[in-house]
């Protein structure tokens, strides 16, 4: 948020910053309960500040506890209640956004709930870098049920937007791919799809977070359709967090 606040707020006079997911606000350590600030109220702090903020969510208690801890930002934070794979929300969110505008969008998955469909219509025309978390961990743990039939795929051809993961997957197992493991050979596939979508510059960052038991558990994946988002992406991965936070909702 910082780097890109910085170099763009003289470049850039509408700088909107979109939460997919935004959740509550806070977040908690499951260990001792210590709270710190989600990305919502991380956003809104920011210096130098975004234009803007747009927070999308549908759980009431979490859209409540939002809803209070946002209220001092007054007109700079608008709150969307609903689902974002909704494409009626969608459309509410590129409405709010102004079209001469660098958005950042952030999609903070807990799973691999924000489908590709989604960011194609919340991204088309429209000049904004994104910031995934892509969760590793429901990878590993549901791919090989799918693949042996025991679970149903279709959330994940939504996730990828085509059923096409499963040869990525062939792929990996049978050598035929720059890596055997399925949670990387996933991201490098998730990485092709937002190339279709017009993102050149992507970038996984390397740290691949785990949680207290040291079972991964999702990796930052960052995309932007200008060269100049390869430079932030460059400075975003020499600052990565040195540990990992287990992270529960507050």
């Amino acid at each position: 948020m910082g780097i890109v606040n910085k170099a763009m707020h003289k470049r850039w006079s509408h700088r909107p910053y979109v939460d997919l997911m935004a959740g509550p606000g806070r977040c908690i350590l499951e260990n001792n309960n210590e709270e710190f600030d989600g990305s919502p109220l991380r956003a809104l702090k920011c210096e130098p500040p975004f234009t803007s903020v747009l927070l999308v969510e549908y759980v009431p208690r979490l859209l409540g506890a939002l809803r209070v801890r946002t209220a001092d930002y007054g007109s700079r934070v608008q709150i969307l209640e609903g689902d974002c794979n909704d494409p009626a929300v969608i459309k509410r969110v590129r409405e709010a956004l102004p079209v001469n505008a660098l958005t950042v969008a952030f999609a903070d998955m807990l799973g691999l709930d924000v489908k590709f469909d989604t960011l194609k219509r919340l991204t088309h025309g429209r000049r904004i870098d994104l910031a995934i978390t892509f969760q590793v961990s429901d990878l590993v743990r549901n791919v090989p049920r799918i693949i042996r039939g025991d679970a149903d795929g279709r959330r994940l051809d939504e996730f990828f937007g085509t059923p096409r993961w499963r040869k990525a997957v062939a792929d990996a197992e049978q050598g035929r791919s720059a890596t055997s493991a399925i949670g990387d050979a996933l991201t490098d596939f998730y990485i092709q799809r937002l190339g279709t979508l017009g993102y050149s510059n992507v970038q996984p960052l390397h740290r691949l977070m785990k949680n207290t038991s040291n079972a991964p558990l999702y990796r930052l994946v960052l995309a932007g359709k200008h060269e100049r988002a390869a430079e932030f992406f460059e400075k975003i991965s020499k600052i990565e967090y040195s540990g990992q936070r287990g992270f529960g909702f507050g």
